[in-house]
């Protein structure tokens, strides 16, 4: 209907003048009280008067990938410019606690007011203890903690000290980004910047939390859009709404168009690739290869039925000169330094497919620090998929091998 044919564009970012801001700014702070922070530690609180919990004895392991970084010591505003980075405790009750917040304070550099924030922020995560064979380390599932509460001796806490920012979110308004709302639905005009759901460590700094605090009522995601990425967002209002728009995804009745700029042109037309999905626990991200029809046969089904690898599929609508190449000393033009508009209609619905398919033509889209430089990069056929290989416009050296490797195995920005 109205709705069905929607654009998503994804925005132009500069990321390289924000690095080195940030290695600038973390270069001049030196915090050496939270190096015992940031090593496995066995502690116990100390029975004195400046503790006004009461005491307890915890294990504590911490994950900070540089002990000379600090730590946030308060989430409200002025937001750093730059974000820090993770700090994670992760903390066993051994005698049990009066309330989570006590439980952090007092086995951490966490003051209070950080840790009632960090629980309301959603960067409290919290596991019971449970017995069974499905419980682990004598744990249930670790889960967002949604109140404070007392704690039973053996349970787990892990808190994200540092929870990275999307400050976009409260600077947008957001009664004036609802496109149109009926009794079923919401579409939201979602900003750049902000990501679609909540994160691990940030529930409150995303398009679905801020349209239910807007609305005041329970809200379901239809459709998702990468955090760099801007365009219209469907939520629904009601369960039986939301089953029948997935319903229509899954048959494909529902068109989704990108608009992006990138630096090489693309050929008008179906794009097809063989797409790499996750299905292991802590799996690395999907990897493309040239499309082979044999690999989504039943020929390719794992021990489960099923192959590891889809079809990815996008056709290009439209793609025109953006921007005129740059010139070398010679006068000579250079179509690798140019920029293309370029409008595509999605087929398949893959995390990452269109950005995934534009680099592995070997252009890639102006500010996706996250496939970019691996751009020409794909699985091959001797290496059964396993490791990405050199593909058409791509260095050729080990090391360019080496780099794709790393970002596909990272989440993206």
């Amino acid at each position: 209907g109205r709705w069905s044919r929607v654009s998503q564009t994804c925005i132009i970012t500069v990321v390289i003048p924000q690095i080195l801001k940030s290695a600038l700014a973390f270069a001049s702070f030196r915090a050496p009280a939270l190096q015992a922070h940031c090593r496995n530690l066995n502690f116990e609180a100390p029975k004195s008067s400046q503790f006004s919990q009461p005491v307890f004895r915890c294990a504590v392991q911490t994950y900070c990938p540089d002990p000379t970084y600090p730590q946030i010591i308060s989430l409200n505003p002025p937001v750093p410019e730059w974000q820090l980075p993770p700090l994670i405790h992760h903390i066993l009750v051994k005698d049990g606690a009066d309330s989570i917040t006590s439980a952090i304070t007092g086995s951490t550099a966490v003051n209070a007011n950080l840790a009632k924030e960090l629980l309301e922020f959603g960067a409290v995560y919290i596991a019971l203890p449970e017995k069974g064979s499905k419980a682990r380390h004598g744990v249930g599932k670790a889960l967002r903690a949604a109140v404070d509460r007392s704690l039973p001796p053996g349970t787990y806490l892990r808190v994200h000290v540092n929870p990275k920012r999307h400050t976009s979110a409260a600077e947008s308004d957001w009664a004036q980004r609802i496109l149109a709302i009926t009794e079923d639905f919401v579409v939201v005009d979602k900003p750049q910047g902000v990501p679609s759901i909540p994160t691990i460590d940030n529930l409150k700094e995303c398009v679905l939390y801020q349209i239910q605090q807007l609305l005041a009522e329970d809200i379901l995601v239809v459709n998702r859009l990468d955090k760099c990425t801007s365009g219209v967002l469907v939520l629904a209002r009601k369960p039986a709404a939301c089953q029948k728009m997935n319903k229509l995804l899954r048959e494909r009745r529902v068109e989704k168009y990108y608009k992006f700029l990138c630096y090489s042109p693309l050929p008008l037309g179906p794009m097809l690739h063989s797409f790499r999905h996750r299905r292991a626990r802590n799996a690395k991200p999907s990897l493309l290869r040239e499309f082979n029809e044999t690999l989504i046969g039943p020929q390719s089904a794992n021990k489960d039925g099923q192959s590891d690898w889809q079809r990815a599929e996008m056709v290009v609508l439209s793609c025109s000169e953006f921007l005129a190449p740059e010139s070398d000393e010679q006068g000579v033009a250079d179509s690798e330094r140019g920029l293309f508009e370029c409008e595509v209609r999605l087929v398949t619905g893959r995390t990452h497919q269109v950005r995934l398919q534009v680099a592995a033509r070997g252009g890639g889209i102006v500010g996706d620090s996250r496939y970019l430089p691996a751009a020409g990069l794909l699985a091959t056929d001797s290496l059964a998929g396993h490791n990405p290989a050199v593909g058409p416009g791509a260095n050729s050296s080990s090391e360019s091998s080496a780099l794709a490797s790393s970002l596909f195995g990272e989440e993206p920005e």
